[in-house]
């Protein structure tokens, strides 16, 4: 489900990358751009290049209503699904590996992106997502255990993809893709606590660098439960709530990261006193609550169909990996129906993504960062340990900044 960017009727003119803002100045709306006709700056050399570039602007925005719209689906699907009469009777179970889902929302907090983009054109500045006012899917078991499901980092320059062909049940309009593509990637990145522990250690590996990235991936401040919502509201109703809800919980953005900010090549000039538009932020709810429903009928659609032809699991429940999971009892009806196949192994990166780049990259700063305490405690008359960042010995005491001494694994850029 995709809505088009209007800032694709643009030609981008100039580019600006500021502090991980990269401002696009637009001229000559028309019919909506391709790769090859969209940046016309002709900057070759740092990334984005110019088809990463419409790519990212090609998902920018509706990040709210998608995920409102597709949470409050795949909640009244599931809800539908176990309270219809049915011949033998089943039910839904969700489970995340070993342990049963709990909770499952819509989170709102921060992020930290590659870039995120300002579109400057005659009479305004719009920005369509905020990392600052991020949201994602989140799923949380009875042990406390969470997967994070970020669908907006794409316009962020994280190119993380998901392909959605094998999740695609039959009977519906999405499953003709099966026979036109074997793949069809969305922007999806698939998290566990660890990978989001995993990218905080790189982020804070180049803060200590000097790069200056703030640290946290997805830094939470506020959870929507989709799960404790009533199941049979009004749709239109219960994604209104939602988006309410995310509207009136975000945050405004610090003031180092507006277009006023000193150094900002924007400070003192005619753009950094108009104001940013954010259309979730500015614009009428009704105008989001129209964008959400369609992607209320596509979560709530193939969620129920896929839940119709699932296999049907009788006593213990078994895992799409095979193995039994005789810790969790079946329902009362004595059956459960499992979808979908595991997210475990989902992830892949988008084409441009260099991982062997990414992990040289990481390495190199972690390095940085161990030369940096390593010089900090000489000069304090210590030393520092190699592979634990701690200092020793006596003179003035100076003790390193703790890290971990091993490489991380990278951020997508």
């Amino acid at each position: 489900m995709q809505i088009l960017n209007p800032m694709l009727k643009y030609e981008v003119t100039k580019k600006v990358l500021y502090n991980r803002q990269l401002h696009l100045h637009l001229r000559n709306k028309g019919r909506e751009r391709f790769p090859n006709n969209f940046d016309l700056t002709g900057i070759r050399g740092p990334k984005p290049t110019g088809e990463q570039l419409h790519n990212m602007v090609q998902h920018d925005g509706h990040l709210e209503a998608a995920l409102a719209g597709s949470m409050y689906g795949f909640h009244a699907a599931v809800h539908a699904y176990n309270t219809r009469s049915s011949s033998p009777p089943d039910h839904v179970v969700l489970v995340q590996r070993t342990g049963r889902i709990a909770e499952y929302g819509i989170a709102l907090g921060s992020t930290c992106p590659d870039f995120y983009m300002f579109y400057h054109t005659a009479d305004s500045v719009t920005q369509l997502q905020d990392p600052h006012n991020h949201v994602w899917m989140y799923f949380k078991t009875e042990r406390s255990d969470r997967v994070f499901i970020d669908v907006g980092s794409l316009p962020y320059g994280m190119g993380m993809m998901l392909n959605i062909v094998p999740y695609l049940p039959n009977g519906t309009p999405e499953s003709q893709l099966r026979d036109m593509t074997p793949q069809f990637g969305v922007p999806a990145a698939v998290l566990d606590r660890n990978d989001v522990a995993q990218l905080d250690r790189l982020l804070a590996a180049s803060s200590r660098a000097g790069s200056g990235a703030p640290q946290g991936y997805l830094a939470d401040r506020h959870r929507m439960p989709v799960s404790s919502m009533p199941p049979d509201a009004p749709p239109e109703e219960a994604v209104r709530a939602l988006l309410d809800q995310l509207r009136q919980a975000r945050e405004p953005a610090p003031p180092e990261l507006t277009l006023a900010a000193p150094g900002s090549p924007y400070a003192g000039t005619a753009a950094a006193q108009r104001p940013v538009r954010i259309p979730f932020r500015d614009d009428p709810l009704d105008e989001h609550v129209r964008a959400a429903m369609p992607f209320f009928e596509c979560a709530f659609r193939n969620t129920y169909a896929a839940l119709e032809q699932a296999p049907l699991a009788l006593g213990p429940i078994i895992l799409s990996s095979g193995v039994p999971l005789q810790t969790l009892p079946p329902p009362p009806q004595g059956a459960c129906r499992l979808y979908p196949p595991s997210l475990d192994n989902a992830r892949c990166a988008a084409s441009w993504l260099d991982l062997g780049d990414v992990a040289r990259r990481a390495a190199e700063g972690e390095q940085r960062a161990l030369e940096a305490r390593m010089a900090e405690a000489r000069a304090g008359g210590g030393m520092v340990r190699p592979g634990t960042g701690t200092s020793t010995g006596t003179g003035t005491g100076a003790r390193a900044r703790p890290g971990t001494g091993r490489p991380a694994s990278g951020r997508p850029r």
